[in-house]
């Protein structure tokens, strides 16, 4: 991978990055460049994406939040007021929204970013806050902390409407589910949580790893999840059985710090000791390794324009493909027996037996969705000895 004194373009499959080296950096994964960002005086935490795809938000330890132009590269804005390091920024999906940024401080603060002023400060945690996510519809806020819960927060009033308990180490992670509904937390307990966010409940505690759960990250459909562990190994899960669909993994990278999905689903970008990677979904191998970075990796996150699926065709197709889901779910579909003949999904294209846990499930929402928004979301769980065949077309 070479540096390049320029940033890459918009729109082609760009990756981003934040690292203990002081810098972030954009990768063009296609041609194989990237480009610097300076300016922060200490580790850099996290970063994410403008909404449009335009702009980047990163957060330090050197207590600041620096917005950066993609098109040149420049720091166009620097937010002060946190009294400690930022571990998590998010940018709001909502036009014209607030950026979110969490801290030790054990605070969550509300950014305007054109005006660099404080809309808000949003306390309640007594530890470090490790994670922020807004929700798909922008009115409510998570946030993850080293006080071992989630807070819920009505960002309208300023007031946390639900705080979540559970786990018996840091929340380090939250991501919301793509329909809003529902939301995923890893801790340093060596587990991921999925919380019905509407009752307020844990409804899955998905276990395997084998040390901290820095990371994790929803596939565009919702249906399943991935992590990255301290153990060395990044998981895919089954949200609806919580079953451990995939282990991945390379014998010369070290513990895990990040994963985020791409937004054609087809990929997967992780964070370790001086190294981005990023992975095949179908095959589960790395297909690339980028290390310009000079230590730890804390944060990966893709564009919003990334290259494969234009995001406004995932746009117009997302209301018809979580009315298909809730429609599959209210039916209760069945579950097939692996050695009693597997229980198939039929589509004009493509027959589907999905592999989860021994069992062949069908999910046709699923199935539906990923071929609507115009890819295979399942090649890695069709029926075969190996988890990676590909379909059988009719």
């Amino acid at each position: 991978m070479q540096s390049s004194a320029n940033p890459p373009k918009a729109g082609r499959s760009l990756l981003v990055s934040a690292s203990n080296d002081n810098t972030v950096r954009v990768w063009d994964v296609a041609a194989g460049t990237c480009a610097t960002l300076d300016g922060h005086t200490h580790t850099v935490r996290s970063v994410a994406w403008a909404p449009d795809g335009g702009a980047l938000a990163s957060g330090s330890d050197d207590a600041t939040v620096r917005v950066w132009e993609v098109g040149s590269g420049r720091c166009c804005a620097t937010l002060t007021g946190h009294t400690g390091g930022v571990n998590s920024v998010a940018w709001s999906p909502s036009p014209g929204g607030a950026l979110a940024s969490g801290s030790d401080d054990h605070s969550v603060r509300l950014w305007h970013v054109p005006s660099g002023a404080c809309r808000a400060r949003l306390l309640g945690h007594t530890g470090y806050v490790c994670s922020v996510a807004w929700a798909p519809a922008g009115t409510t806020l998570a946030s993850g902390s080293r006080d071992e819960t989630l807070r819920l927060w009505d960002v309208a009033s300023g007031r946390c409407s639900v705080t979540l308990a559970g786990h018996t180490g840091s929340v380090d992670s939250v991501a919301w589910s793509p329909d809003g509904r529902t939301l995923a937390s890893a801790s340093s307990d060596k587990t991921v949580r999925v919380w019905d966010v509407a009752g307020g409940s844990c409804c899955a505690k998905l276990t395997g790893h084998k040390d901290d759960v820095s990371s994790v990250a929803w596939s565009p459909d919702g249906a399943m999840l991935a992590s990255a562990s301290h153990d060395r190994t990044l998981r895919v899960w089954e949200v609806a059985s919580g079953a451990c669909c995939a282990t991945l993994k390379e014998p010369s990278y070290y513990k895990f710090h990040t994963v985020a999905w791409c937004p054609n689903g087809t990929a997967l970008a992780s964070g370790a000791y001086k190294t981005v990677g990023v992975w095949d979904v179908a095959t589960g191998s790395c297909s690339s390794t980028m290390t310009e970075h000079t230590s730890y990796v804390n944060c990966v996150a893709w564009s919003p324009r990334a290259e494969g699926k234009g995001k406004d065709k995932a746009a117009a197709t997302a209301a018809a493909a979580t009315a298909t889901a809730a429609g599959a779910t209210s039916r209760g579909l069945p579950v097939g027996d692996t050695e009693a003949g597997a229980v198939s999904v039929e589509h004009p294209n493509v027959h589907w037996e999905v592999l989860v846990n021994g069992k062949f499930r069908p999910y046709e929402a699923h199935v539906n969705a990923a071929i609507e928004r115009g890819y295979l979301q399942y090649q890695h769980f069709i029926r075969r000895t190996h988890p990676c065949a590909p379909p059988r077309e009719h």
